[in-house]
């Protein structure tokens, strides 16, 4: 989940430093429509669906996958259907979706729930099967590319397995303020490249 502003802060304050040494869900077995935990994919092969997305956010889906999930060990592939995909990227104007969950959703595209990663579907081992990631229109409206492909990063990134880091570096970071970062640093790589 990429929450924005104040959100953030808190979630810098209530960190554990051990969370940021070993941030991969790992094979949880965990399905929700409003997540409270996540879930790895079930294999290297990630097979993405882009339902109706916004151009910016369509372009930063394309560019995340090309430039840093394809050179590490998993290899990504457009799904020929939404039954066959494991990443399915949503976006619209949210306002109702898992509010009491986390909040409510950006009005301003600084403030608020910005995106939302949830595991749908297992297989057998308990692994998911289907990640389904919603990022808030609002978010693509008030920023540029580099914004665009942090928002991107950062839920994918949640949809392979990885959880937040406070560090600082990389877009799985979370903390005050907004970060334009658009990359994974070598310790989430080292998650993808471990895991297949």
């Amino acid at each position: 989940m990429l929450v924005a502003g104040i959100v953030l802060a808190a979630q810098l304050l209530t960190a554990a430093p051990s969370a940021e040494a070993n941030n991969w869900y790992g094979n949880t077995g965990y399905v929700a429509a409003c997540p409270l935990n996540g879930n790895m994919t079930d294999n290297k092969d990630v097979y993405f669906w882009n339902e109706d997305l916004a151009a910016d956010n369509s372009s930063a889906v394309a560019w995340t996958r090309t430039n840093l999930l394809n050179p590490t060990s998993l290899d990504t592939f457009p799904a020929a259907t939404i039954g066959g995909a494991d990443v399915v990227s949503r976006d619209r104007y949210y306002t109702d979706w898992c509010v009491g969950y986390f909040g409510e959703w950006t009005t301003d595209g600084v403030y608020g729930t910005v995106g939302i990663t949830a595991c749908y579907a297992t297989v057998a081992n308990g692994r998911c099967d289907q990640q389904v990631i919603r990022i808030s229109n609002v978010w693509f409206d008030h920023w540029g590319t580099k914004g665009d492909r942090f928002a991107v990063c950062h839920e994918i990134g949640h949809a392979i397995g990885l959880v937040h880091r406070n560090t600082g570096q990389g877009c799985i970071w979370t903390g005050v303020g907004i970060s334009t970062l658009n990359n994974y640093t070598a310790h989430d790589l080292n998650h993808f490249n471990a895991a297949w």
